[in-house]
């Protein structure tokens, strides 16, 4: 069979699936493209999780690096689109200046803290996954343990 366009990253001369998707090497290296603007160096890297309810909702807040990008993951799995990461400065910004621009499949939101009141950026990111999620996304929101903002979105559990 023809072999998929990741031939030349997995090493694969022919390929015995008949769907590509039931292919580890696929699914491995697929990940990793999906991933690519959350995972630019090595220290972004994570140990990956399986998330309970991700089919039932379109916003997860984790405190935890690995959830919240193992989240990310499975989202840009179910929409097959790649991940479009944002900081907190950039979410802020976009929802002051250009709210329907908000358009990515699947967003991953490091939230860290920010200058200025806590009820006004809370309010600014909860705009930001709303929006996101009105144009069709799905968003992962990565809070920082240091931070001190609370969201109105269910909290990611991890599948054991």
């Amino acid at each position: 069979m023809q072999v998929c366009k990741y031939a030349k990253w997995t090493g694969c001369s022919d390929c015995d699936h008949p769907f590509y998707a039931q292919c580890k090497k696929f699914l491995q290296v697929h990940a990793r493209w999906l991933m690519r603007n959350v995972l630019k160096d090595k220290k972004d890297a994570f140990e990956y999780k399986k998330v309970k309810n991700i089919g039932r909702n379109d916003v997860l807040v984790s405190r935890d690096a690995n959830l919240a990008k193992s989240v990310a993951l499975q989202f840009a799995l179910q929409k097959n689109a790649e991940v479009t990461a944002y900081t907190t400065a950039g979410a802020m910004d976009l929802c002051v200046n250009n709210t329907d621009e908000i358009n990515a499949p699947v967003s991953y939101l490091v939230v860290t803290k920010a200058t200025g009141a806590s009820d006004a950026i809370i309010g600014m990111i909860e705009s930001f996954c709303d929006i996101a999620v009105r144009n069709g996304g799905k968003v992962a929101v990565y809070v920082s343990k240091m931070c001190p903002y609370e969201l109105k979105y269910p909290k990611a559990e991890e599948d054991k």
